[in-house]
Order: C-alpha cells, then sequence, then structure tokens
C-alpha cells in the first residue's frame, strides 16, 4: 500500500503546487513505520496480558471519544474474551 501512495503521488506531483515530493515521501515512510511500530507494540502487550491475566475475565474500560481505536486494537490481538465498559470525562470544569 506505501509503495502505491508513492507511485500516485509520483504521478499526481505535476498537478499539485506547492507539494515537495521529497518531503510527501518522507511523511509516507514515517507514518507507515510510526504504524508498524504502534501495532508491534500493540502485539507485545497483548501478549503480555494474555500470559499476565490467562484463565481471568478481561474487562477493558475504555475513556470515550479518544482510546476507542487502541482499544479495539489491543482487543482484537487478545484471543480471551473481552468485555469492555466505556466512561465519558470532561476537562472542561463543571460541563
Amino acid at each position: 500500500m506505501k509503495d502505491k501512495i508513492l507511485q500516485l503521488a509520483k504521478k499526481l506531483k505535476p498537478f499539485i503546487d506547492g507539494w515537495d515530493y521529497n518531503e510527501l515521501t518522507e511523511i509516507v515512510n514515517n507514518t507507515f513505520n510510526s504504524e508498524k511500530t504502534l501495532q508491534e507494540k500493540i502485539q507485545e502487550l497483548a501478549e503480555k496480558i494474555m500470559k499476565d491475566y490467562e484463565g481471568k475475565e478481561l474487562i477493558f474500560i475504555c475513556i470515550l471519544k479518544g482510546s476507542v481505536v487502541f482499544t479495539v486494537d489491543l482487543a482484537k490481538k487478545i484471543k480471551n474474551n473481552v468485555r469492555f465498559e466505556f466512561i465519558r470525562v470532561s476537562s472542561y470544569g463543571n460541563s
């Protein structure tokens, strides 16, 4: 997928004013490398959780809305059943 995005960017280069192809390449590479690294760390965390809590019920408490994607990614890598609870918090005082 990364290669396809870079090929498309190269084809579109003459049509995109002000875009630096080298900068765009760096952004795409960093994004894909970061995603790969993130998924590897999530897998490591999932394996540790499965080992530490083997045979126990897992309840993930997910803070809405910011941690939903991470929580789901983590839960998909865990082979045990996972129950979700969601809470909403606010940093706006009395609201």
